[in-house]
């Protein structure tokens, strides 16, 4: 299942590390109502870093690479 998380601007949150708790909490509220895997995909490149894709391990989801911010996608090894 893919969840794609919109854009936020600095009103919404000043930064990753104020969105993330956030995506934290939401993850652990699915895991129980679910069985399958969530393919997460965030809107702000700069969030899409080894905190972001921490986060996921821990909850054991994936992430989904957008092509829109790049042309080439990271080695498989790097998230």
């Amino acid at each position: 299942m893919a969840s794609t998380i919109p854009y936020f601007n600095n009103y919404a949150f000043k930064s990753a590390n104020e969105f993330l708790p956030r995506l934290r909490f939401f993850l652990k509220q699915l895991q129980p109502m679910f069985t399958c895997k969530f393919a997460v995909e965030i809107r702000n490149k700069t969030w899409l870093d080894a905190k972001f894709v921490d986060v996921l391990r821990e909850h054991e989801q994936i992430i989904e690479w957008t092509l829109k911010f790049e042309t080439s996608v990271p080695p498989a090894g790097r998230v």
